[in-house]
């Protein structure tokens, strides 16, 4: 899960390509090299916690990258974990700081 630093930098510099394309590269790596469910509980929250902070999506892209976070921690081997995850996705679904990402509806999932 390298570059996260990287991630918050596109987002200071409205590069939201570049931003998008890291989180697909992070996605490629958690699905092709997290095996362990220890490893994958982290990297997850990692992905929730970065996004979380971005800014610079267009609300479309950061529904795609929402629900494909989401996914992720709904397929997490043990159901603590699987809801500790689904929470803190959660909290992607309402954000004060952007228009149109206030999604009630799927915020009480």
């Amino acid at each position: 899960m390298v570059g996260g630093g990287r991630k918050l930098i596109t987002n200071d510099c409205d590069l939201e390509p570049v931003a998008y394309e890291f989180f697909t590269q992070a996605s490629v790596q958690y699905e092709e090299e997290v095996a362990d469910s220890k490893a994958q509980v982290t990297a997850i929250h990692l992905i929730i916690g970065t996004l979380q902070r971005m800014n610079v999506f267009c609300v479309e892209n950061r529904d795609t990258l929402t629900h494909k976070a989401t996914g992720y921690s709904a397929k997490l081997l043990k159901k603590p974990d699987q809801c500790r995850a689904v929470y803190a996705c959660s909290h992607l679904f309402w954000v004060d700081d952007q228009d149109g990402i206030k999604d009630g509806e799927r915020l009480a999932m």
